[in-house]
């Protein structure tokens, strides 16, 4: 128990050094789950988390595309949609991340999974920018091929602009 906590506390320390707000969240499977929102001010909600029983940690983000991007999507014919879908995973593949697609496109999931025994600061934070940059990439791709006018990158957190993120 005290290695759990310790390795809480060290996350926390990390995320805290460079000014990002977590918030622990009680959730099942976990030893414990940190939330961020509104990361690095981009109005994007990254979970941390140590799985109960495994040793890594995981980090995810889940997108919720507008309805003007389901919209637009669901307009395509069969074959574009499946075009767009296999570019987007292989990009996502291409930056590290794993995904999950629903099947209405209503939302993605990403996820970067980082062992305990790889853990360095540097190894938490490039795996935590992963999912942002991956988040980032996928707003925007979608915003350029289905020709949606939207924010892919919302400046700060004190902007009144909707964010696009989930």
């Amino acid at each position: 128990m005290f290695q759990i906590e310790k390795l809480k506390n060290d996350l926390k320390d990390w995320l805290t050094e460079d000014e990002i707000k977590a918030s622990e969240v009680t959730a099942k499977f976990t030893d414990f789950h940190l939330q961020l929102s509104n990361a690095f001010g981009l109005g994007l909600q990254v979970d941390i988390s140590k799985l109960t029983g495994k040793s890594i940690i995981v980090f995810g983000t889940k997108l919720r595309n507008s309805p003007p991007i389901q919209q637009a999507f669901m307009s395509f014919a069969e074959t574009e949609k499946i075009k767009i879908l296999e570019e987007l995973k292989r990009d996502l593949i291409r930056l590290g991340v794993e995904y999950s697609i629903s099947g209405n496109f209503s939302d993605m999931v990403i996820v970067k999974e980082l062992y305990i025994q790889d853990l360095t600061r540097t190894s938490f934070m490039e795996s935590l920018k992963m999912v942002r940059n991956a988040s980032i990439f996928v707003i925007s791709i979608l915003s350029e091929k289905l020709a949606i006018k939207q924010i892919a990158t919302p400046p700060h957190s004190h902007s009144e602009l909707p964010s696009p993120y989930g």
